[in-house]
């Protein structure tokens, strides 16, 4: 069971992962409390489960997810379904967003490490916003995995909707009706109106 941050006696800050024993239970910056097993093997001082919470306990790892979710709103705000294929903006959005599904699966990886994957009061799963990220990161990668085309709808909405677990109102919203449109003109005619990059 979780133990509550108020019980100084068997928990500690982050300086409990290099304490002789190390403490089973401690407490991240933001009060978030690592305990438990992750994978019924891995005690928080265990390796690589302590790389991964002092990662995501970083003064710059929240910050960095924010701007890659920024600039994720303003590339899907930039891409129209208009645009030629083969062009330098194409390349470089599709470069663009590799690189925000890589950023967004090695968060997600380095949180079920950290925080242990499903079966405690403290488990990556047991967050509503972590499930919803853990949805969409998963489908976007499953057309990759699967050779299907990149741009099919499950792809060009995954990225998108990620941001709704961190970004301000005014973002999540934009970036979400921006998705929805391109999403609703794929399914209604099977590709996107003059755009060769989705697939029929």
């Amino acid at each position: 069971m979780a133990t509550s941050p108020r019980d100084d006696d068997e928990t500690d800050g982050l300086e409990g992962l290099n304490a002789s024993p190390p403490k089973e239970t401690v407490i991240g910056h933001g009060g978030k409390i690592y305990t438990d097993r992750t994978f019924s093997l891995l005690d928080v001082a265990d390796e690589p489960r302590r790389s991964a919470i002092l990662l995501i306990e970083r003064p710059w790892f929240d910050p960095l997810i924010l701007i890659t979710i920024m600039c994720n709103c303003t590339t899907m705000a930039w891409e129209s379904p208009l645009d030629p294929t083969g062009t330098l903006k194409s390349s470089f959005i599709d470069v663009c967003e590799w690189i925000y599904l890589l950023i967004f699966t090695v968060e997600m990886l380095s949180k079920i490490l950290a925080y242990g994957f499903a079966f405690h009061k403290q488990a990556y799963l047991q967050d509503p916003w972590c499930q919803l990220d853990f949805i969409v990161v998963s489908l976007a990668w499953i057309p990759i995995i699967v050779r299907a085309p990149p741009t099919t709808p499950v792809f060009a909405v995954a990225l998108g909707v990620t941001i709704l677990s961190r970004a301000p109102i005014h973002s999540r919203t934009f970036c979400l009706q921006h998705r929805s449109r391109r999403l609703a003109t794929i399914l209604s005619f099977g590709q996107c109106v003059h755009c060769d990059r989705c697939a029929h």
